[in-house]
């Protein structure tokens, strides 16, 4: 199993793992669970941070994750030492036992990356906050969805991701999306659309069918930036030109 930790949200690892453990492979046991964590460095479910459950979670230190060393990056975290072992080996040309290639960081980066380790609580408290606050606006205006964290999680807000009111075309979104770009200079995503729209390979390799929820979600999904370093004013600023625009176009 390969559970994606979803912009700043843990996945459901404790039911994955039971999951697995009731359907065992009849040759190879149950199968592992893996985290994608690229987008929830920090993020915690129940007081347990993301990585330190399942067989392996692997995290990304790009420039626009959630911590950074200069530019490219990233770890594993492994519960089980035998993998530990061998992803060791594997990072400087596979030992004398396997093949491998150099994975290795620089040094300059490791030393980025240890400072960042020491900031990310208080880099992701930060986002915590300016969450919370567009929480609060957001929440008074019929048709919005904010971001949902179940209790017990903490979400880090990799993304800001609102939900637009039911019926919102894809055509109104991006339309919504070119005007917070051209009038404010404010820079929206969509993070992420159903994986078979935007890959036509995946779609006709999986040949599954519509997944009406999912395709909704997507149609109606726009993410508003956010960063630790931003101000108040800075976000006030965005808040703002993206209800004035909103309003304008969508008649929240």
């Amino acid at each position: 199993m390969f559970p994606v930790h979803m912009n700043g949200l843990s996945a459901p690892m404790e039911e994955l793992l039971d999951l697995a453990s009731r359907h065992p492979h009849p040759t190879h046991g149950p199968p592992k669970v893996l985290g994608d964590a690229a987008r929830s460095c920090g993020a915690a479910r129940d007081g347990r941070r993301v990585g330190s459950v399942g067989w392996a979670n692997a995290f990304s230190f790009h420039t626009q994750k959630l911590m950074t060393t200069l530019g490219e990056g990233g770890a594993v975290s492994a519960n089980d030492d035998a993998l530990a072992a061998r992803l060791r080996r594997l990072r400087h040309y596979g030992g004398e036992s396997e093949w491998g290639s150099n994975y290795r960081m620089t040094t300059v980066q490791a030393a980025v990356g240890k400072v960042q380790v020491r900031r990310l609580d208080g880099m992701n408290d930060r986002r915590v906050r300016l969450a919370e606050k567009r929480h609060r606006l957001f929440e008074r205006f019929p048709g919005l969805s904010v971001p949902f964290a179940p209790p017990g999680y903490r979400h880090v807000y990799y993304v800001y991701g609102l939900l637009l009111p039911v019926g919102t075309s894809a055509g109104e979104r991006d339309g919504l999306i070119g005007t917070l770009r051209e009038r404010h200079n404010i820079v929206c995503s969509v993070s992420n659309p159903p994986t078979y729209e935007r890959w036509s390979f995946i779609r006709e390799a999986c040949g599954n069918g519509a997944l009406l929820a999912s395709e909704d979600v997507g149609r109606r999904l726009i993410c508003l930036p956010i960063h630790p370093c931003m101000s108040e004013k800075e976000d006030d600023f965005i808040c703002a030109a993206f209800l004035e625009t909103a309003g304008s176009l969508l008649k929240i």
